[in-house]
């Protein structure tokens, strides 16, 4: 009799506990060992318990959400300095150049910007890049491609290539380019219809060697980043709106510019050559180009590069170094 009295109280002790909860709009559910707590100022909240919780300790930081970046259509997923989560970005355009043949170019991106070969640029295999690439001896490549390089609408843009020049060893001509098209300098990937339009461009100093240069909508802006003869480097260059500069890696090395002028360029964006009638053909050996209509941070830039040397590579403030390398 006393058992069954108490069985009753404890009973009634769980349906006034209900009765309490359900006033209050507020329901607990324990199971997997998460806790889940609807209803009330607390609904949709959920809270996981780690075994840590054992000695009083709860996470109560969110999981990062999982992000899916299609790494085959060229996107770049990296992590901004401060970040817990990684973000993901995906490129306008991504010309891989494994054709092998032939004079359509295809677009690996989401966006279906393919190319069309032209001029003597042919094709190579087993480039230590991986894959094909594309030899540059005149000629270039011609896109369906636009860059917004107006003040008022565009918000900067990025493009990363990776080049091996080859310059030709003649006397008395030490030549970096196929042809200056009257300049002493060619294009590598180029947006410019004569307003020194957003481009990457090679600076021709015959034997004392080449430095990468670019147009920055007002003229064109020499580096002292010299080019690696019959090397492969990998190119980055910012176009940075909110922060007005320019910004270019080569391998990693980083150098940023003060300045970026804006002129609505009526042409197509071109790889190898002008897309004005000015030459300023690129001479060496290309792969790996990837557009973005945004200015990407060095945290990406070190992301991409990473890829390039299929060596992990981070951003330690200054430039991209590897990760290994890292106080």
């Amino acid at each position: 009799m006393e058992h069954k009295e108490k069985n009753t109280m404890v009973y009634m002790s769980i349906v006034a506990i209900v009765a309490i909860v359900a006033i209050f709009g507020l329901v607990v559910i324990v199971s997997n060992n998460t806790i889940v707590s609807s209803g009330g100022d607390t609904a949709g909240a959920a809270f996981e318990i780690s075994k840590a919780s054992t000695e009083g300790e709860i996470d109560r930081e969110p999981p990062c959400p999982l992000l899916p970046c299609h790494v085959g259509a060229g996107c770049i997923s990296y992590r901004p300095t401060g970040e817990k989560c990684s973000v993901c970005v995906c490129p306008k355009m991504f010309y891989e150049l494994n054709e092998g043949s032939g004079i359509d170019i295809f677009d690996s991106s989401e966006y279906n910007n393919p190319g069309i070969k032209s001029g003597t640029a042919n094709w190579l295999d087993n480039c230590s890049t991986g894959g094909n690439c594309l030899n540059f001896n005149g000629g270039n490549i011609s896109t369906q491609l636009k860059i917004d390089q107006s003040s008022q609408t565009s918000t900067g843009a990025t493009f990363f290539v990776s080049v091996q020049p080859k310059p030709y060893h003649g006397t008395p001509n030490y030549d970096w380019c196929h042809s200056h098209g009257g300049a002493n300098y060619c294009q590598i990937i180029s947006t410019d219809d004569n307003g020194h339009d957003w481009s990457l461009i090679l600076n021709d100093l015959g034997v004392n060697g080449a430095r990468f240069a670019f147009f920055n909508g007002n003229g064109w802006i020499d580096t002292d980043l010299y080019a690696d003869e019959w090397h492969w480097q990998h190119l980055a260059i910012v176009f940075d709106k909110p922060n007005n500069q320019v910004v270019i890696f080569k391998d990693g090395t980083r150098r940023n510019y003060t300045g970026l002028g804006y002129d609505s360029s009526t042409d197509f964006l071109a790889i190898g050559e002008n897309p004005g009638n000015y030459d300023e053909e690129y001479k060496g050996w290309l792969d790996n180009v990837k557009i973005f209509n945004e200015p990407l941070p060095p945290e990406a830039v070190c992301a991409e590069l990473s890829v390039r040397k299929n060596m992990a590579y981070c951003w330690n403030g200054a430039n991209c170094v590897l990760c290994t390398n890292l106080a």
